[in-house]
């Protein structure tokens, strides 16, 4: 087909950006993932099944903050200074 300047969509498509690395550390988000699961083991191994749960709860609340804090991508809707 000869070359008529008119697009008819049947290009590959714009260009895209290169994918960006993530901003977080792997070795945080490992430690984040398994980190409560580590410390119920060894509560449980050492106090029992009900001092491990709590533990384990306790070691969730902390994962969530620390990755809201350390990991989260700031959003321009958020109202916050960092932006």
């Amino acid at each position: 087909m000869p070359d008529t300047g008119i697009d008819t969509g049947t290009s590959s498509g714009p260009a895209r950006a290169p994918a960006r690395k993530p901003a977080h550390n792997g070795n945080l988000s490992l430690a984040l993932d398994f980190g409560p699961l580590l410390v119920f083991f060894l509560a449980y191994k050492f106090w029992g099944m009900i001092v491990g749960t709590g533990a384990f709860m306790a070691a969730i609340a902390v994962a969530v903050v620390v990755s809201k804090v350390k990991l989260a991508a700031c959003h321009r809707c958020c109202g916050c200074r960092r932006c």
